[in-house]
């Protein structure tokens, strides 16, 4: 859940393409008058438009995912198979940053049931190996914007420190590749560093 005011997860991560859709249509029904003189036909021209937003929200999302995975020709069951990645996803408690920018480190032998399958997915690709690996590193950063770092230099920058902020732009300024001397930007919380209060603006 993005924000911790959103109680019963209206806005949580699985539900983006519902409530996108939501507010879709509440535009659409704030426009009614611009699209057509008559509201009935208005009704209707928006509701044909606002059809197409599922079937291309999809295609959109599975295309970045398969990105992600260093897939880049879209074939039949691959949505199964980004459904399957993502059940591990949760199975294993991966954090979503890390899970996809160790992917081109992670050894040729596989070491589960997962990384089988995506191996045989990644051999089915009609580019090599390097290109597949250059596709992910491009493709998933190393160090984002993660909230109990955003926090910590909040927290600096009220007390009159910050360093901590410029320090912090300037690992997520170059988001991609892995440095060893920003190696702490990319460790998820520990216990004691989540932030349990976001809010949408956080």
């Amino acid at each position: 859940v993005f924000s911790s005011i959103d109680q019963y997860g209206r806005y949580a991560w699985d539900k983006q393409p519902v409530i996108a859709l939501w507010n879709l249509t509440r535009l659409a029904e704030a426009m009614l008058p611009l699209i057509d003189q008559s509201r009935e036909r208005a009704i209707e021209l928006a509701q044909d438009e606002l059809k197409n937003f599922m079937p291309t929200f999809e295609t959109a999302f599975e295309a970045g995912l398969l990105v992600k995975l260093g897939i880049l020709n879209r074939k039949e069951g691959d949505a199964t198979f980004i459904a399957s990645t993502l059940q591990h996803m949760i199975d294993t408690e991966a954090d979503f940053t890390n899970f996809f920018s160790q992917l081109s480190e992670l050894p040729a032998t596989p070491e589960n049931v997962w990384q089988a399958s995506w191996r045989n997915r990644l051999a089915e690709e009609k580019s090599d190996h390097a290109t597949q690996v250059e596709t992910m590193r491009a493709t998933n950063p190393t160090y984002i914007p993660r909230n109990h770092r955003v926090e910590f230099a909040i927290s600096a920058a009220h007390a009159g420190d910050l360093k901590p902020f410029h320090r912090l732009v300037s690992v997520i300024s170059q988001p991609f590749g892995s440095r060893p001397e920003d190696a702490e930007f990319a460790l998820p919380p520990t216990a004691m560093e989540e932030v349990h209060q976001t809010f949408c603006g956080t």
